[in-house]
């Protein structure tokens, strides 16, 4: 409603009003969900940190019993929606996870909708392929940090 910090006020006397407002800082917590299936965690815990419109996401997902099938790993309920499918930056941290012997161990977060997905890359081609449930051993576990934009 027009209150925050302005920051209009600049030197170089360029201030456009209400890109120069600061009213938008938020964090919290979030619960990321399983979005595919034959694939269960007991422990996932999210937080969050929203500047303007850049999010940035921590979260931990771990645990679990036997995962199976080859359907691509997916994980859900994001607080904000993405509002590009460029610009999305993460990191991941991966434990008892398969990676095939023909992929890198190199595997990237991304954002799909409003999903998380992971990217492999293909050690010898450079195309990839996505992290499947059934390369998860039992009691598997991923950390992951990723900032996007959204319109929210």
């Amino acid at each position: 409603a027009g209150y925050g910090l302005d920051f209009s006020a600049t030197a170089d006397s360029s201030g456009s009003g209400q890109a120069e407002l600061f009213d938008d800082y938020e964090e919290g917590s979030w619960t990321p969900t399983v979005s595919s299936s034959n694939a269960s965690f007991s422990t996932m815990t999210g937080k969050y940190v929203k500047i303007g419109r850049t999010v940035m996401l921590w979260f931990y997902i771990s645990g679990g019993g036997s995962y199976t099938g080859s359907s691509q790993l997916s994980i859900g309920g994001i607080p904000f929606g993405n509002n590009t499918g460029v610009g999305v930056t993460g990191t991941s941290e991966f434990y008892k996870v398969l990676f095939s012997e023909s992929y890198s161990d190199h595997c990237t977060p991304y954002i799909t909708g409003s999903n998380i997905q992971w990217l492999r890359n293909n050690s010898g081609s450079g195309s990839g392929n996505y992290l499947l449930v059934g390369q998860l051993y039992s009691g598997a576990a991923i950390k992951t940090f990723i900032c996007y934009t959204t319109d929210s």
